[in-house]
């Protein structure tokens, strides 16, 4: 199946799993959106404070997070549209809406991996 994803997955998950520190509280859910149904989409999004995601159409479900929630974006390399750093896409696909939306955003580019090499 084609589509977008994450290509060092594992490692991310690794990651967020052990971070610590004494006020922060992180619980992680993760999804593939294109298997739910755009109200159970919606409803997971509303109760999100930090939406990690490749960019695409799924990352527009931003302006239903809760006011002051941050999203990243993440691009492929040498993109045109990703400027790294927190509110320095105002005028992008997702940066824009974010913006009007009350929603922290910003984006990385990650390396690429092509399909092949995921099967």
């Amino acid at each position: 199946r084609a589509g977008r994803w994450i290509a060092n997955l594992e490692d991310l998950v690794r990651y967020i799993e052990s971070y610590s520190h004494e006020s922060i509280r992180l619980s992680l859910l993760m999804t593939d959106f294109e298997v739910l149904h755009p109200s159970a989409q919606q409803q997971l999004v509303e109760n999100v404070d930090i939406l990690i995601g490749v960019t695409g159409a799924a990352v527009a479900w931003l302006a239903y997070q809760p006011k002051g929630a941050v999203t990243l974006d993440l691009f492929p390399p040498n993109s045109a549209f990703c400027n790294e750093g927190w509110g320095r896409n105002t005028v992008s696909h997702y940066g824009g809406l974010a913006r009007h939306a009350g929603i922290e955003h910003t984006c990385i580019e990650q390396p690429f991996e092509p399909q092949s090499e995921r099967l």
